[in-house]
């Protein structure tokens, strides 16, 4: 009788997948607003009251250390948000018979903590993999330089989707270390980069459309309800796709993870 931990690891569907993930999405896209609109409502009224564009300032002779704190506490609400936003839907996709409430979901927990601080290791990290690899190719001639740049950019990204699979974990307070994780992704480091990319595409085109839509309505001269609802728009974007990245590497962990025989309590979690 065979060991499931010693099977080859399957191949992730990547069309597949992606069509499962926003139908998932959509199938519950009274949730993912309930758990979205909070955060975009406070992000977009922080950006219009104190001039920020997308986490810039603009600075017409104001203080510029002033300027700094404001973009600062922009960045760590924004970040703040994204966590609580993705360990919760990391949950829904993986534990359906769970039942939060509305107010559980954004409460602070050590989960969202470990997940926090997986988050930034793992930049941190990437960080530290690309900066002497950056150094060297910069010395080179431009002809050489630029495709080494692009090389060791496809290469830092495929390093990136392996380690972002302890995310999910992570979630659902399960220990798995950034080793385990890249493991668990071999074979399938240029899937799961294809899933993700391929997953942006709806959400870039449909957001480019619509801020054009919004644009043209509210004019060029806008006031500050249309810089309102303009960033509100951009913001809901921002937050779908963070969503929908969230559920991909749910759906290439929860496939993965099983088959190895790794988590046997994981539910059977049929969304593709």
């Amino acid at each position: 009788m065979s060991n499931p931990g010693s099977s080859s690891p399957p191949k992730l569907p990547v069309f597949s997948t992606v069509a499962g993930v926003y139908r998932f999405v959509w199938g519950h896209r009274s949730e993912y607003l309930n758990l979205v609109l909070p955060a975009v409502v406070i992000l977009s009224l922080l950006q219009v009251v104190f001039g920020l564009s997308n986490g810039e300032t603009d600075i017409d002779g104001g203080d510029f250390a002033s300027s700094r704190g404001t973009v600062g506490l922009f960045l760590v609400l924004n970040f703040f948000f994204v966590t609580l936003i993705a360990v919760a839907w990391h949950r829904r996709f993986l534990m359906p018979t769970e039942n939060p409430t509305f107010f559980s979901q954004l409460r602070w927990r050590m989960r969202h903590t470990r997940f926090a601080m997986l988050s930034i290791g793992i930049a941190l990290l990437a960080f530290a993999v690309m900066i002497m690899p950056l150094i060297v190719i910069s010395s080179m001639p431009q002809a050489v330089a630029l495709p080494g740049t692009v090389m060791l950019i496809i290469a830092l990204y495929l390093m990136i989707v392996r380690w972002m699979l302890a995310l999910p974990a992570s979630a659902i307070d399960k220990k798995m270390s950034l080793l385990d994780a890249w493991r668990l992704g071999n074979g399938n480091s240029w899937r799961l980069v294809g899933m993700t990319l391929l997953a942006n595409i709806p959400i870039s085109v449909a957001s480019l459309l619509v801020l054009q839509i919004v644009t043209n309505a509210m004019g060029i001269e806008t006031g500050t309800l249309g810089r309102f609802v303009t960033i509100f728009v951009g913001e809901l974007f921002s937050f779908t796709a963070v969503v929908v990245g969230v559920s991909i590497l749910s759906s290439a962990f929860h496939r993965l993870d099983r088959n190895r025989g790794a988590n046997p309590g994981l539910p059977v979690v049929d969304h593709e």
